[in-house]
Parts: C-alpha cells; structure tokens; sequence
C-alpha cells in the first residue's frame, strides 16, 4: 500500500530495479485487521515508509514521490483537533518502542497499530533515524505546512556523516530548521536530556527536555516579531499542557521545573511557572497541588537525611510554586480545607491568608485532630464549657461518627451521641442526612464481621435515640439476615418512638420488602395507631402476597366491626397462605358471616386436599360461636372427614388426615357438640395414634358427655 495523487492504491509497488521482498523500503505496508484503529496504523506505515523510501531515492525521485503523494494529508487527518503529534523513542535494554503521544490520554506504541510482523520489521527501521539525529522525541505541530512537514521529512532522511557526533548531528539539524524556517517541528535531543541524576518518568524527562529546547531556539528565528514570538510560547506550552490530565504526572512536572528554570533565554524562573499554572485546567489545580504538598514533605525529610545543597534549592522552589497555587486557589474560590491545612502546616502560608470562613475549617480540622487522639478527654472538657462553645465543639467532631463506627470504637460513638443529648438545645444528629449516610454505610460494612460484632453494633444502635432510630430503620431491608431479624426484634423493642422514621424511609425503597418488614413493626409497636392503620388498607390489594397476609395479620388489633368487612373479600384470594392467615383473623374476631361459614364448608368438605388450610379451618372453628343453625351442618362435616366411607364408588379412609389435622377435628367436634358427637368422639378415645386418643378424650369432656 502506498500513496498517489488520488490517495491510496493497493498492490506491490513498481519498482526500476528488483528489490528483495522482505526489504522494508519496497515491502507495502499491510493495516492489521486487529488494529484499535487500523487507518491510524496505515498512516503510520506509510509515514515510515515514505522516510525509508526518501532515504533511499533521492528526495525527487518519482518513488519517493509516489510514496509521500498524499501523505501530509493524511497526517493532517489526525492534526485536526489536536495541538500536535510526538514520536517518542524509548529504550527498554536492547528493545526499542517508538510512542505515538497526543492523540489519547495516554502516549500509543506504535507496535499495538499493526501486526506483529509489520512492527518487527517497520519500527526498528524507524528508530535508525532517531538515532542518526540523535533524536528522543520529535512533534509535529497542528499548523505544520506542506512544505515544513516536505522538507522535514527530506531533513530526517539524509545520510549520516560518518564523524557526526551526537552534539554534531544536534547542531546540523538545529541549524537547518532555522535555515529552512521550519518552526511548526518540535525535536528534544539525547544530548540535551535533563533530569538524568533524578527519577524521573519518561514523559516528564522527554517534556522537560523538550520544553528547554524549544523556548531557547524560538529566539533564534530572527524573523518572529514579539507578538508572534509570544504566541508561539503559548502554544507551546499549552501543547505540553493540554495533554497531560495524570495529577501524578503534572505534579512531577512542577516539582521538577527547577531542572530548566534558571536556563531559558529570556525567562525568568516563575514567569515559565506562572504560564504553566495559567493554561492548567482549574479542576486539577487542587489535585496538583495537594501533591506537590505531599513532596514537601519528601523533600523536607531527605534534605533532613543528607543536607544536599541541591535538596534545599528543590524545596525553596517548590515552596515559591505552592505559594503561588495556594493564592491561586483562594482567589477562585476553591477552599479545601485539608490542602490548605497542609499548606499552613509547612509555613507556606500563613492563617492570616485564609478567608474566615476556611479560617474556621481548618480550625474544626484541629479539633478533630484532638477527638481523634483522646476521645473521652474530648468530650470530658466540654460538661466545663459554656451551652454554645460546647455546641461547636460537639458540631466540629460529630463527621468522626463513621469513622467510629467502622473501627468498630463503639463506646467513643455511645459517648459521643450521650455528649449531643445532654446539650441544651439537644443536637440530634438524625437530622443531618449526610451523617446518617455516611453512619450508615460505615454500619454496613461493620455488619459484615462476625455475629458477637454484629450484634454489639445492633444493641449500641437501639440505644442512640433518634439518630440510632433512624439507622436501624435504614437496615430494615439489609441482606444479611441474622443483622435483619436483629433490627426487627429492637425496633419492636423500641416500641413507638420508631413509627416516624421506619415511615420516612419507605417512600425511598423500591419493592415490596421493606414494606412487608414495615408492617412487621408497625402492627407490634404502634397497631392502632392512624399511619399504621392507613399503610395497613393500602397493603390488602398490593400485587405481593407476602404484603398481603402481613397485613391481614395487622387488622388483628381492630376490632371486628372494623375487621372483618376488610378481611372478608380476602377468603378468595388467590394465595392459600392469604386465606389461612385471613381465616385465622377472623376466627379472632368470631365472624360468623355467611361468606365465612361458606369458605369454611368448602374446606372442611374437600378433605385433605389443601392440608394447611383445612388445619387452619379446623382451628378457626374451634373459636368460633357457631349459629344453632350450623351446629348440626359442620358437625356432619367434621364427622365425614373423620369417619371412613364410601364415595362413588371409592373409598375414603380416616387414616389418611395427618395425626394434627384429625386433632383439631375432635377440638371443634367437643366445642360444636350435638346429640351425635359423643359417640363418635368414644370412637377415637383408643386411638392407636396417642395425640388423636387423647384429643378425642379431652373433647368429649368439654362436650359435656365424658
């Protein structure tokens, strides 16, 4: 593949003399299949060979020209929208990798843009002409023109002298970019690599390097007016800039400026830093700084260690440097508090420099620092404060709260939360919503430790008062089920304290959970109570059945008048565990409505078939006063169910009901009574089953005939 004035033409090249195949001047360039971006990889092959066939022709030769036709195009494809393209070379041992840097966060090899076979062969050629200029890294800027990006091309392909050096080689370049007024090309040489005593990353080595070069050879194109001089700097730097966003990486670059500061031609030290600072993105001037806060420290410690000369002059700079972000920041607006707590630590500026109102954070900041070292002396000094004081010294540590609570330091939070009750006026820490989150999940974490830890967490937190309330009403739906049933069994303990806040917390949960544990606490704490009452109506239609039968159960504590016309409709809901728990209700409530004696005929009638509910029948009818009317009817029911018999044909045997359902049977037997009960209960009093025998007993006593 190569170019032509029509763009891209496929098929072997034509050559004017036979070259071998595998010779990478002549080999066309093949885009890999698998490429992240297979135009990107065809571009740089061709850019590779268009250099190989430069320096193997002459610059007019027609296969040099078919080769660069349509080239700079191409590059430009990937110049717009971007400051500029860098080529950087990186030796790792005897390997070498060329890094594509600028159009990505982060630098490309070129090796990931083609095969495997195509980088073997391509990039080692390539790297031949970084090092016949002794070149680290070249850039290709946005505004580059053809003829720059033609005799640029030409520049980097002529044949090495054999006696260049590598300052030589550096020089001869230099010096034909300026004589060709080729200003649009960045190149950073190995000779003129700085920061090689320091461990420095590559692509701060390489940017630094590049920014002294640059800003010192600017001066040497003597047809740049002032204006257009400065303008040029600007773009420089904003290149350099513009892709970095690793806080890591610009933090070394600042901490680093000292390697180039004092050595550029008509710069002062902090006129290039204030630039920098100038064209950094605001929303990474803090991160930067925080960390260049951080190598203060470093720097401090090691100077300490050594007393290096070289060390106090790093530190004095990057001082001036962290002045300068510092006054930067507070002028924006942009206070945080551990950063400029920092700040004023290390004498880089003074409290007085700070707005009141960061002034009174960073002074929180310190008492927190107190709390933290002794928790109880803390709160011991403030019973000898005054009412207000004392106020602002509980509000400075109350965000010490999850931290406590993670750790596992429960009786620093049961003192801290005692210190807030005992206040006048009270500070009740429920009505900060981003302390009870933030409790809450440091909560959630601590419940996934053992069940002793566990359930110390549970009993501290049922003794918190509102703000325990409202976390324990926050883990009413938590996963962990020991924790849950924890939560259930205090919140019922607490009894009606905690209506409110379970209540806030259910329009916040999605599904049908949370719900069905709500009604859980709300029919024990607070049952008759309006809320619960109206949650309880809502829940007897819910599409859930587990809603349903909890809230079936509630109607419990209402009196049947109220009762038993809600439940009444339920007897035909499609869940057998509804209508158990609704027969079960009602028989509280003694409802002898026609609807329910049907239901209970219809169970009792169909024998076996739906154990649960025909046990819960027959319990249901052992409470109820039967009308005199329905005596006989249910007790002939009861009699069927108990007595083997014949029904078309088939033969129905007693000893087919479980031992408890045949219990309850003889119960409601004794209670109902009839002239004809007694002789069948005397059937059952020697029962082979010990249960039914006794059972049967104890129910012809209360008949009255035993």
């Amino acid at each position: 593949m190569h170019y032509t004035g029509a763009g891209r033409e496929e098929g072997p090249l034509a050559h004017e003399e036979a070259m071998p195949v595998s010779d990478p001047v002549n080999s066309p360039p093949s885009a890999p299949a698998s490429a992240p971006d297979g135009h990107l990889g065809e571009t740089i092959l061709a850019l590779i060979q268009a250099f190989l066939k430069t320096g193997y022709y002459t610059s007019g030769h027609p296969e040099t020209q078919r080769a660069r036709a349509g080239l700079y195009d191409e590059v430009r494809v990937y110049l717009d929208g971007h400051s500029e393209i860098t080529f950087i070379i990186v030796a790792d041992g005897e390997r070498r990798e060329i890094y594509l840097a600028g159009l990505r966060n982060d630098p490309i090899p070129l090796s990931s843009l083609m095969l495997k076979s195509m980088a073997e062969l391509f990039i080692p050629k390539f790297a031949e002409y970084f090092e016949r200029k002794s070149l680290a890294s070249f850039s290709l800027k946005s505004a580059i023109s053809q003829r720059e990006f033609e005799a640029f091309v030409d520049l980097m392909t002529e044949p090495p002298l054999a006696a260049d050096s590598p300052e030589a080689a550096r020089d001869r370049l230099t010096a034909d970019l300026v004589r060709l007024d080729i200003v649009m090309v960045s190149t950073v040489f190995n000779v003129d690599l700085v920061g090689m005593g320091r461990k420095l990353p590559w692509r701060i080595k390489n940017i630094l390097s590049r920014l002294k070069r640059d800003l010192n050879l600017l001066p040497l194109y003597h047809n740049l007016g002032a204006t257009r001089l400065a303008e040029i700097h600007r773009m420089v730097l904003g290149d350099i800039i513009r892709p970095l966003r690793n806080v890591k990486l610009l933090s070394e670059l600042f901490l680093n400026l000292d390697l180039i500061g004092f050595d550029l031609a008509g710069f002062e030290p902090d006129q290039l830093e204030g630039m920098l600072l100038e064209l950094l993105p605001a929303e990474l001037k803090a991160p930067v700084a925080a960390e260049l806060a951080r190598s203060m420290g470093d720097l401090q410690q090691s100077f300490e260690q050594l007393q290096d000369v070289e060390l106090l002059v790093r530190k004095e700079y990057l001082r001036g440097t962290l002045q300068r972000m510092g006054r930067e920041l507070l002028a924006a607006g942009r206070f945080d508090a551990d950063l400029f707590g920092q700040l004023v630590s290390d004498g880089i500026l003074r409290v007085d420099d700070l707005p009141p109102e960061l002034q009174e954070r960073l002074a929180e900041g310190r008492l927190r620092e107190q709390f933290a070292a002794d928790p109880q002396q803390y709160l011991a000094r403030l019973a000898a404060l005054p009412p207000e004081p004392a106020r602002q010294r509980l509000l400075a540590v109350r965000e010490e709260l999850p931290e406590l609570v993670r750790s596992g330091r429960l009786p620093e939070v049961a003192a801290l939360c005692a210190a807030a009750a005992t206040l006048q006026p009270v500070v009740d820490f429920a009505e900060d919503e981003a302390l009870v989150s933030a409790t809450l999940a440091a909560a959630r974490q601590r419940f996934a430790g053992n069940k002793d830890e566990q359930t110390a967490l549970l009993d501290l937190l049922a003794g918190l008062g509102p703000f325990g309330c409202a976390l324990l009403a926050e883990l009413l739906d938590i996963d962990n089920r020991y924790v849950r049933r924890g939560v259930l069994e205090r919140l019922q303990r607490l009894g009606p304290v905690v209506l409110a806040p379970v209540l806030a917390v259910l329009p916040r949960r999605g599904g049908w959970f949370y719900l069905r544990n709500t009604l859980l606490v709300l029919t024990r704490v607070a049952p008759t109570a309006g809320e619960t009452m109206q949650l309880l109506r809502r829940s007897l239609s819910h599409a859930e059945a587990n809603v349903r039968r909890e809230a079936v159960q509630g109607f419990s504590a209402l009196p049947a008048a109220e009762a038993i016309p809600l439940l009444l409709p339920l007897l035909k809901d499609p869940s057998a565990e509804v209508r158990q728990r609704t027969l079960a209700v009602l028989g509280r409530h003694g409802c002898v409505h026609s609807t329910m004696l049907t239901t209970l005929q219809r169970i009792v009638s169909g024998g076996s078939a739906e154990p649960l509910l025909l046990e819960q029948a027959l319990k249901t009818l052992a409470l109820l006063p039967l009308p005199a009317a329905q005596r006989p009817v249910f007790a002939g029911l009861l009699g069927d169910l108990l007595i083997e018999r014949e029904l078309f044909g088939l033969r129905h045997k007693a000893t087919d009901l479980r031992p408890e359902l045949k219990v309850a049977a003889l119960a409601a037997l004794g209670l109902i009574g009839g002239d004809k009960v007694p002789g069948l209960l005397r059937r059952f009093c020697s029962d082979a089953q010990p249960p039914v025998a006794a059972a049967a007993r104890e129910a012809l006593r209360r008949s009255g005939a035993g």
